[in-house]
């Protein structure tokens, strides 16, 4: 899972340069096991299985992750 917040009037100006995108690889780059890490430590920090609104939306995002897809 990936979230990206977007501040209302943000405006894309154009292509990142070379130094930039590698920066930005850089920057985002994870091996799995780190991401893995991030997104269980974000959902149990959202405890999205709480979220009211989830469960009026019948929608909802387990505590558990498996490791069986790496």
């Amino acid at each position: 899972m990936k979230c990206c917040k977007i501040a209302k009037g943000q405006k894309v100006l154009g292509k990142l340069n070379d130094k930039e995108t590698a920066k930005f690889i850089r920057s985002t780059a994870k091996n799995p096991s780190q991401r893995l890490t991030h997104i269980n430590r974000m959902v149990h920090q959202q405890k999205f299985s709480q979220d009211p609104n989830l469960q009026g939306l019948e929608f909802s995002i387990s505590d558990k992750v498996s490791h069986s897809s790496f």
